[in-house]
Order: structure tokens, then sequence, then C-alpha cells
């Protein structure tokens, strides 16, 4: 008789429509049912998703992805109703999912929010589940430093935060974190046993996110890049991004660079075209903005020559893992990038990624790092390098390298 195949709930709260959706959740689950699993989705949807035809064309998508799992969709109550309207929202979708089936039942969920419902649900109905915190970030501080509104309305999300996190720590059956420094913050904060949490950085698709100078070559000649050195930077227009600064650095850099454009890859096209109207002639000629599915962003990052990505130094920043890396390097492209993100800063020096700056606010640093481009870029530059430096991000940042580690924290967690 076949042995059984196990199950998990996958529960997320994110935009479907956005890229990132992709490599967070239905890439990972991938891997997971490779490993033997059945993925359950339980997923928390915008509750205008009717009207919207191509939310409902990405739903049938997730389903069909799914294959013998299940995909399970809440209208994402407000969240001015409390936690306990996401709680009540929830109970129908875990009755249909777990039914009267024995034994445990892992339950991953994404960030603070739905770990904290989960708990509840844990608690008072689902005593068999087991809850496994995804925690991308430090929710407290982010509430702090980059949400909108005023700050008394700050302080008190970040009051909120806190109390959601100390009971993460205390209550959750496990704890993944992206990052070394976010595990060393964690449990110097809380004092927790360090088993109970494990570092899974965010992972991209591989076979999506690699390197091909053919395709280069072809993107590029497409694009009319042949003859620059394209300068690129890939997102979304975010206070934690610099973006204000990422645009100055960006015209120091085409104007000190021989040949060179400017290109911004972004979802939200119309978030930059300010910053590009507000340039001279001559200087906005140099710019380009694309907008393009999220299948197709590898081709561009293959075909430029340097990634940008600048952060401010501060809490969030120094236990992040941000997935633009990983695509950037992914896809061969060097990073210039600014010291003490997460863990990438030794990354980059071991494997010839890129160059770090201290200070990206820094006239006279970045006028020292572009000398250091233009001195190495004959290496940096070459198809060999970028070939090795996507050799090098399926090391850090494939599934295939670090879904072991997941799965071994389910296997523990089933036995538990």
């Amino acid at each position: 008789m076949a042995e059984q195949k196990k199950r998990m709930i996958f529960l997320i709260n994110s935009p479907i429509l956005l890229g990132i959706f992709d490599s967070e959740a239905l890439t990972f689950l991938r891997w997971v049912r490779k490993n033997g699993y059945i993925t359950d989705m339980i997923l928390f949807v915008d509750p205008d998703w009717r009207e919207k035809g191509d939310y409902r064309i990405k739903l049938d998508q997730i389903r069909e992805d799914l294959g013998e799992g299940k995909l399970a969709t809440i209208d994402r109550p407000s969240i001015y109703k409390g936690f306990s309207a996401f709680e009540q929202a929830l109970y129908p979708a875990l009755e249909e999912l777990i039914g009267d089936e024995p034994g445990p039942r892992i339950i991953h969920c994404m960030g603070y929010l739905l770990t904290c419902i989960a708990l509840e649900a844990k608690k008072n109905r689902f005593p068999g589940l087991r809850v496994h915190a995804d925690l991308r970030g430090i929710l407290p501080q982010e509430c702090l430093y980059y949400e909108e509104g005023f700050l008394p309305l700050r302080i008190f999300r970040y009051f909120l935060a806190r109390g959601m996190e100390r009971k993460i720590m205390s209550k959750a059956d496990s704890i993944s974190c992206v990052s070394k420094a976010f595990k060393r913050y964690l449990l110097k904060k809380y004092r927790i046993p360090e088993e109970k949490i494990i570092v899974v950085p965010l992972c991209i698709d591989m076979d999506t996110f690699y390197f091909s100078p053919e395709l280069r070559t072809a993107r590029r000649h497409q694009l009319g890049w042949q003859d620059s050195v394209v300068i690129l930077y890939s997102g979304k227009r975010q206070r934690w991004q610099l973006p204000k600064r990422l645009i100055k650095n960006m015209i120091l850099m085409t104007d000190r660079i021989k040949a060179s454009r400017a290109v911004i890859l972004t979802r939200v096209p119309e978030a930059f075209q300010v910053d590009i109207d507000g340039l001279s002639p001559e200087i906005r000629e140099r710019f380009e903005i694309h907008c393009v599915p999220h299948d197709e962003v590898a081709q561009y990052l293959m075909a430029a020559d340097i990634g940008l990505l600048f952060r401010k130094k501060d809490l969030v920043n120094r236990v992040a893992c941000p997935t633009k890396f990983a695509e950037y390097v992914g896809c061969g492209l060097p990073v210039l990038c600014t010291h003490g993100i997460g863990d990438i800063s030794a990354m980059i020096r071991e494997n010839q990624m890129g160059w770090i700056i201290d200070d990206p606010y820094s006239k006279r640093e970045m006028e020292i790092a572009i000398t250091e481009i233009q001195n190495t870029s004959g290496r940096f530059f070459s198809a060999e390098t970028r070939r090795n430096r996507s050799h090098a991000a399926r090391k850090y940042f494939s599934w295939k390298t670090e879904i072991q580690t997941v799965m071994d924290r389910y296997e523990s967690l089933m036995e538990s």
C-alpha cells in the first residue's frame, strides 16, 4: 500500500497579482510537493475580487498549480474590525480543509497577523494545528519607520506589533526568518531556544532567474542597449528603497559612466514618472521606465550591467533579505549595494557579486564606487563572471538548496 501523503496548509495574505507572490508562495509550494506533501492554501483576497477579471484568472491558475491541494479564499475583513474578524473568517476555511481528519496538521503562516490568528484558532478550536511562523521582517520597526500616517498612529501600531511579536515568540511551534542577522536579533531579544528558529532566505525560481549569454545578447539588441552600460533598478517606489536618493545616484552614474543609460523596471511606472518628469530634458532622455510581466523580468536583468540596491541603515534593513538581490545575481547581474543589508555583504565580497558602499547619500562614496566599477568592469561584466555569479546565487537563494531545512522542520512538527 502506498504511503499516505502528508498535508500542510499555507496561510497567506499577499497581493496575488504581484510577481513576488509567485516567488514567495507558488514556487515554494511546488518544492514542498516535490518532497511528498499535499499543499492546501488559505488566501485572504481583496473583497472586490469578483469584479476583476485578472484576479479571477490568477485564482484559477493557483488552483491548477496546487494539484491535489485545495484553495480556500476568504474575503479580507477590514483591519479596523480587529483580529477577531480575521479569526472568525478563518474558522470555516480550516473546517473545510481539516474536517474530521485525525493527527497533526502544519499551518505555515506568512507574517505576524496570520500567525497570531492561527495561534488563536489553535487555542480555541483546532488543537492539532502545528503553527509555523514565517517572518520576513521586523513588523514593529516597519510600522514605526515606514508606514504611512501620523506619528501617534505609527506608535500605536508599533506597540500592537510588539505584542504580536511576543505572542509569536512564546506560542508558535516553530519560526523561520530570512537571515542569520534576524535570528540573532530574535534570540537576543527573547531568549528563546535557538532550535526553535530556522533561517530560510527568500529564494527565487532558478528556472526563471538564470543567466544565458544568448538571451542577454538578443534582448539587448531588441531593446537597443547593445552599445550602452545599463544601470538598472527593479522594484517599487517605497520609502525603505530610498527612491529620491536612487534617482540622484542614477543621474550621477549616468553622468560619470560613458555611454550609460538608467533603467527603472517596475509594476507601478506612474510612481516613478513624477521623478523622471522633473528632470532636465538632456538627463531625462537617458532614463527609461519599463513595466513588464513577472516572467519577462529576468531577461531585462540579464540584459543590464549594474543592478542597484540602496537601503537606509536601520534595524529593518539589517535583518532583511531582499528578493530583488537574489533576482539580480541569479541573472548574473552585479549589484551596487548598501553595506549591512542582512547577510548579503559577505556574499558580495566572496563571490564577486558587485560593489558595496557604506552611505548612499554620500556623493564622495558614490564617486569612489563609480571609479571602482569602471576599473573592474572588464572582469565583473564578462560572461564568465556573470555565469559564476548566477551559480553562486543557486547556492544561497535556491529552493533546491534550502528546501531540506524546511522539510526537516515539518517532519519534527508532525512528530511532536
